[in-house]
């Protein structure tokens, strides 16, 4: 039988904890396959701007800013019979291999092998305000894979093994589960990334960019994988989303007056804004996600910025209109090679009846992703 797309809920791990579980259960019933928690000490959003008039989410959350660590939560709500369960993700920084090590496979003996450790180079909103430096993240990610994968075939046998950023002499580990380790989701945006996916990921996780640049990227992790003699089709192909869902063009525009809908546009890099013929208010170099700083918005600059976000920006820039027409603007991806999606819809933070709506379609597009077909690549 053909395999079918998997679709994945994206978690923000706030506190308190009611509404985390509540989010959790309305994820199951919006049709998510499995569930990925973010890693962080700090969102993106500015916390001056986080409040009722701006969010309806800050009713629920006072603070975007209390993040429970992920893998707590795991440990917490994994259950053997239930969904596998990610980080999406965490980096080898403020997390050491031999930690890393200790704690998947940990978790990965309490969910009876349901849990997934995605890792990346990481971001400057977890490094800076923590003392850490952001040089060579990309090198220090192969050594921790290269580290971690090391200290799980050791199987409690001393283990001396030294790289680029560690040095262990006799080190011991967790014993595998049954000969099993957790699987390992490898963040790639450039080409040396998608060459560590390739060589060293079971599976490989691609932020949402247009479809030219995802075959330039998933070409990267296919020649890695062969560089090794590892067959690409074994790697899991997954694509990250943000993105807003609704049954009409209207409720879209509403949707838009959200400070949080167009904050999403503001992740986008420069040079995706320029491709559509925008101009991206940090400017034409601006590489996204991982330069993005809460200290970036302030006062007038944050409105200034939000104002360029509009719904055709919007549009243009990420995968948004109703469920048939997302799923439509998603198929070339799975076409391509995509086999799991994990769909951010933002729209679900926004005014009670365009959040209730925007639901309800979601559990649409759930339904006709699900419907699609996996591609060998």
């Amino acid at each position: 039988m053909k395999r079918r797309v998997r679709v994945g809920a994206a978690f923000q791990t706030w506190t308190p904890i009611w509404a985390l579980r509540l989010t959790m259960r309305m994820s199951r019933a919006l049709g998510a396959d499995d569930y990925w928690f973010g890693d962080h000490t700090r969102h993106f959003f500015p916390p001056e701007a986080w409040n009722l008039k701006s969010n309806p989410m800050a009713r629920v959350f006072p603070s975007c800013d209390a993040w429970l660590d992920p893998t707590v939560v795991i440990a917490r709500y994994s259950r053997r019979r239930g969904g596998r369960m990610g980080v999406w993700v965490t980096d080898p920084v403020r997390r050491s291999a031999a930690d890393l090590a200790r704690c998947w496979m940990s978790l990965h003996h309490l969910t009876g092998g349901k849990a997934v450790l995605g890792i990346g180079a990481g971001e400057s909103t977890n490094y800076v305000p923590i003392g850490h430096s952001q040089k060579m993240m990309v090198s220090r990610l192969e050594d921790t894979i290269v580290a971690v994968r090391a200290a799980w075939a050791s199987e409690t046998t001393p283990l001396t093994h030294s790289g680029q950023f560690h040095e262990w002499n006799d080190a011991l580990f967790l014993p595998s589960l049954k000969r099993t380790t957790p699987p390992i989701w490898v963040a790639a945006q450039g080409p040396r990334t998608c060459d560590i996916a390739g060589r060293l990921g079971d599976g490989w996780v691609f932020l949402y960019e247009d479809l030219g640049r995802f075959q330039i990227a998933r070409d990267r992790v296919i020649a890695g994988a062969h560089s090794v003699g590892k067959n690409p089709n074994d790697i899991e192909r997954s694509i990250g989303i943000y993105g807003a869902v609704l049954s009409t063009r209207d409720r879209f525009v509403r949707a838009c007056r959200s400070m949080f809908v167009r904050f999403g546009g503001l992740v986008q890099t420069g040079s995706q804004w320029s491709e559509i013929g925008a101009n991206h208010p940090f400017g034409p170099e601006f590489s996204g996600p991982h330069d993005m700083r809460p200290e970036m918005f302030q006062g007038a600059e944050l409105h200034r910025a939000l104002e360029a976000a509009t719904p055709e920006v919007l549009e243009a820039l990420m995968p948004c209109g109703t469920a048939r027409e997302v799923a439509e603007q998603l198929e070339p991806f799975v076409e391509q090679g995509v086999s799991h999606i994990i769909y951010g819809n933002l729209a679900a933070a926004t005014e009670w009846d365009i959040a209730l709506d925007s639901l309800r379609e979601q559990v649409r597009l759930s339904r006709l992703l699900k419907s699609m077909s996996v591609r060998s690549i």
